[in-house]
C-alpha cells in the first residue's frame, strides 16, 4: 500500500506525472499487456479520486474509465463495460460539455461493442448519439474515420451490404494512411471487417482483407 506521503511526493510534486503514467497504461493496453495496464492505471486512478475536485484529474478519471472498459472488453469481463464507459462519458459532460470528440467515440464504442452482445434495440440509442456529435465537427477531422466504422455497422446491421463496403473501405484507407497498415487500429478494423465479411459468405474478400 502506498502511503500519503509517496502520493505527495509523486503526485503533488510533479504535475505531469499523472499524465506520464497514463499515457503507460494506454500504451501497455494497446500491447495488450492488460494486467501492466492495469497496474499503471490503478494507481493513476486512486490518485485522480484524491484530487477529485481538479479539473484535470477528473478528466484523467474519465480516460481511465475508458482504457478499463477496453481492457474488460479484451478480457470478456462485458457486465462492467457499458457503466465503466458512461462514466467517463458522465465526468467529460460536467467538465467540458456534452458535445466533444471523446463522447462521440464513446458512444461509437458502446454501439459497437453491445452490437456484438446481440442488444441491437440498446445499442442504436449511442450510435445515434454518436453521429449528433460527429456531425458538428468537421467531416475531415481525424478521427472521423471512427464513425464511419459505427455507419459501417450500423449499414451492416440493415442488411445494406453496399454501403457496409463503401464505409469499411474508406476506414481502412484512412486509418492506413493516418497510421500505419499494421496499426492496432487498422487491425481492429480489418479484424471486424473480415468477420462480417466471412458471415456473409465472401470468404476471397475476407481473407484478402485479413492477410
Amino acid at each position: 500500500k502506498v502511503d500519503n506521503k509517496q502520493y505527495n511526493s509523486l503526485f503533488l510534486n510533479q504535475p505531469y506525472y499523472m499524465d506520464i503514467s497514463l499515457q503507460k497504461g494506454k500504451v501497455f493496453n494497446k500491447q495488450l499487456k492488460h494486467e501492466l495496464a492495469l497496474k499503471e492505471l490503478h494507481i493513476v486512478k486512486k490518485i485522480a479520486k484524491i484530487k477529485v475536485e481538479n479539473m484535470h484529474s477528473r478528466v484523467i478519471l474519465a480516460t481511465i474509465y475508458e482504457e478499463e472498459a477496453e481492457i474488460l472488453i479484451c478480457l470478456g469481463e462485458t457486465l462492467a463495460f457499458e457503466d465503466y464507459i458512461n462514466r467517463a462519458i458522465d465526468i467529460r459532460t460536467e467538465e467540458i460539455g456534452k458535445y466533444n470528440i471523446p463522447n462521440a467515440i464513446s458512444y461509437a464504442n458502446l454501439y459497437k461493442y453491445m452490437r456484438g452482445l446481440n442488444d441491437s434495440e440498446d445499442s442504436l440509442k449511442y450510435h445515434y448519439k454518436a453521429t449528433e456529435i460527429f456531425s458538428r465537427f468537421p467531416r475531415d477531422h481525424p478521427n472521423a474515420w471512427i464513425i464511419h466504422l459505427s455507419n459501417a455497422l450500423y449499414f451492416h446491421e440493415k442488411n445494406d451490404i453496399d454501403e457496409f463496403i463503401s464505409e469499411m473501405e474508406y476506414c481502412l484507407r484512412v486509418t492506413s494512411k493516418r497510421y500505419s497498415f499494421n496499426h492496432i487500429s487498422t487491425f481492429k478494423i480489418k479484424f471486424q471487417y473480415g468477420k462480417i465479411l466471412a458471415s456473409l459468405q465472401q470468404h476471397d474478400k475476407a481473407l484478402k482483407v485479413l492477410l
